[in-house]
């Protein structure tokens, strides 16, 4: 809902990269927008600010992430025939690195399921 990707990034210099990197493999990004409902493959979107309806967005999977207080009537409302998995602060609150590590994690596994699938470079620092 903020009205640039990944706010937190900004402070440890990854935004421009990251989002570069998530352009380039075809990855459609909406800032500004807040999810309201799935229907058909369909993802419902509305801006954050003016609550107007945006086109909406075909989705084949959706990885919801939210705040501490866990919001679950969109998981809810999922047909049982979408594969779900509820994560993060959904699950338990804690602190943002928990949450944001629950979502790598289960970004990895789901990129491991996938046949042909580059595997996700993981920056290492060296210590000297």
């Amino acid at each position: 809902p903020q009205p640039y990707i990944g706010g937190w990034m900004g402070y440890t210099l990854e935004q421009p990269r990251v989002v570069r990197e998530l352009a380039e493999l075809g990855v459609r990004l909406v800032p500004n927008a807040v999810a309201t409902g799935v229907v058909d493959g369909l993802l419902s979107l509305a801006d954050a600010n003016t609550g107007a309806k945006l086109p909406p967005t075909e989705v084949s999977n959706l990885i919801p992430v939210g705040i501490r207080a866990p919001r679950l009537a969109l998981w809810q409302s999922l047909p049982d025939t979408v594969e779900r998995t509820l994560l993060g602060d959904a699950v338990a609150p804690g602190i943002i690195q928990a949450a944001v590590f629950s979502g790598h994690r289960l970004a990895r596994a789901f990129s491991a399921a996938k046949p042909n699938t580059e595997e996700v470079l993981r920056e290492r620092p060296v210590l000297v």
